[in-house]
């Protein structure tokens, strides 16, 4: 209830030498429609995926995701069920493949039932297509030298010859410009067609090379 009143006529008041009147109001606090526990974003491969979750959640219809390259005029992108009633941890992801170089923001709404929403705050992401690309130098040509430009932390870097056998493989666990000396770490080192490849969480690349 919201409020109970309760009233006497003055007849009744007139006859009754104690009289108390009860007043009584109960005041309740609307429950937010979804406890959001987070929203981030992270880069997989060409995609960027967008994970959120939510610790409980009451009258929940669905999610929007919302996307803006100006932080200022967003554009719906998709929309997600909600689970409706929920005390236990929901997880939801969703993949943008339409990537624009440069910052991203994404915002996250939630819809009740009942048509009522709330946004929560907005997320950026940097997207660096140059972050994308693999290179080794000097190419195609090297003789003794080579150097390697990785673009993801956790890179498993192999290079093998024409006959599939590998002469050099290498984890470098941050991304970075790494310089190798092959003949001082295999001294049967032949010339010929090289394959470089590396390979991260992020993806896989191969790179033809030929070592004088």
């Amino acid at each position: 209830f919201d409020e109970v009143e309760i009233i006497f006529n003055a007849g009744i008041i007139g006859a009754i030498n104690n009289l108390r009147i009860y007043y009584a109001q109960h005041y309740t606090s609307t429950p937010l429609p979804i406890d959001l526990i987070f929203f981030n974003a992270q880069q997989k491969n060409k995609v960027i995926e967008l994970n959120w979750s939510t610790a409980s959640e009451q009258n929940n219809s669905h999610f929007t995701i919302e996307k803006s390259t100006d932080a200022i005029a967003y554009y719906e992108m998709t929309k997600v069920k909600g689970f409706a009633m929920s005390l236990t941890q929901q997880k939801y992801s969703h993949e943008d493949s339409n990537l624009y170089e440069g910052i991203t923001y994404y915002r996250l709404k939630q819809t009740d039932y009942d048509g009522r929403h709330k946004y929560f705050n907005p997320i950026s992401f940097n997207y660096d297509t140059s972050e994308l690309a693999y290179s080794v130098s000097p190419n195609p040509y090297f003789s003794n030298d080579i150097s390697f430009t990785i673009p993801y932390a956790h890179t498993l870097v192999e290079i093998s010859n024409v006959r599939g056998e590998v002469v050099f493989f290498k984890t470098y666990d941050e991304a970075g410009l790494y310089k190798e000396n092959l003949r001082s770490l295999n001294s049967s080192l032949t010339t010929g067609i090289h394959f470089i490849s590396f390979n991260s969480n992020n993806g896989f690349k191969i790179i033809k090379a030929l070592i004088q």
